[in-house]
């Protein structure tokens, strides 16, 4: 049975955070599940157009400016390919696509399909 594709997302935009440990504001949990959710598509559609998610994340700095600190990087491109590189290493077999993210409070929710299962 597979996990499932929220606490793999949520698992994977912890690896973005400078202290995975401590509990992220929210405009830095929002921004590595974004950047979680591109790279997850860019990894299982390879010619998906990349998203303009730079809208967001400027309104996630205009509320936090300490956002990128709480980031290991203020690079999103650099984010994005090392999780697409962490989605190859360990889930190289999942081709779920991704329809929808969320997040409420501390749950994530993900809505896939997945077209192999066809």
């Amino acid at each position: 049975m597979r996990r499932p594709l929220s606490e793999i997302i949520k698992e994977m935009a912890s690896t973005l955070l400078t202290d995975p440990e401590r509990v992220p504001s929210g405009e830095a949990a929002h921004a590595s599940l974004l950047f979680a959710h591109a790279a997850w598509d860019r990894a299982t559609r390879p010619t998906a157009r990349a998203p303009d998610y730079q809208p967001l994340l400027q309104q996630f700095q205009a509320s936090n400016p300490t956002l990128w600190s709480e980031l290991k990087s203020s690079d999103t491109e650099a984010l994005v390919v090392q999780l697409i590189a962490y989605k190859h290493a360990h889930y190289p077999d999942d081709h779920r696509q991704i329809v929808v993210r969320g997040m409420r409070g501390d749950n994530i929710r993900v809505e896939w399909i997945d077209p192999s299962a066809s």
